[in-house]
């Protein structure tokens, strides 16, 4: 990224297997960087009292292990969606700060990540504009396309005489595929978060009330292989 790491002679101490590491930034704002690293050891050598310190160049391998707790983060309060990419519908940043559809559109889609993403977490802090027959908001995990990804959404029927609501998971492979459901309790007129995880073949999701406790299970649960990496989206 822009943000470069640099070990140096003074600092970048070795362990038990001679090797050293370094953190190097991430610049979310451009989300495919190709890195090159150059590197070189200068190692002191004193057999002894009589034989003069040399010096010794060589250069060494470096390799890139991928962080376990990096973290991205955005409430748009700078009315700004960096990172992110408009693929179909009307987006803008409210008067409150929420990243949202100018009016219920079906399939409104915006994105973030990289499609080699594989396994993560996302969480999103929701609001359903309207009460409507059909209505639903949610998250995307593994998008690859317009056509390709899994939906994890709150979908609301508020007009027959008995309201419903569910949350879902979906799979887009071109058609539309319900891979689990579950009846849950919805008030459109509060924040909810919606937190979704994707680890090998399983995904998981579940929902609460915000400013309420995170529930310590998960809602849904299922396994699915069609997609084994991918972007995250809204």
């Amino acid at each position: 990224s822009s943000n470069a790491g640099t070990l140096s002679s003074t600092s970048g101490s070795t362990n038990a297997d001679g090797e050293a590491s370094t953190a190097l930034g991430y610049d979310w704002t451009d989300l495919s960087k190709s890195i090159t690293v150059s590197t070189s050891a200068i190692v002191d050598v004193d057999p002894g009292p009589d034989v003069k310190n040399k010096t010794l160049y060589n250069t060494v391998a470096a390799y890139f292990e991928a962080g376990t707790t990096a973290t991205y983060q955005e409430d748009f309060e700078d009315a700004q969606a960096d990172g992110w990419t408009e693929v179909s519908g009307d987006w803008k940043i409210a008067a409150n700060k929420t990243y949202q559809i100018n009016a219920p559109q079906a399939n409104a889609i915006a994105t973030l990540g990289c499609s080699s993403w594989q396994d993560y977490g996302y969480e999103s802090k929701t609001y359903q504009i309207g009460a409507g027959q059909d209505e639903y908001f949610g998250v995307l995990v593994r998008y690859q396309d317009p056509t390709h990804y899994y939906n994890i959404q709150i979908v609301n029927d508020n007009t027959h005489p008995t309201p419903s609501s569910q949350l879902v998971i979906d799979k887009k492979n071109v058609s539309e595929t319900r891979l689990a459901a579950t009846n849950i309790v919805y008030d459109h007129n509060a924040w909810y978060r919606l937190k979704v995880q994707t680890q090998g073949d399983t995904l998981r999701a579940k929902y609460w009330k915000d400013g309420a406790a995170e529930p310590v299970g998960w809602d849904l649960e299922v396994t699915d292989n069609t997609f084994s990496s991918g972007k995250v989206g809204l």
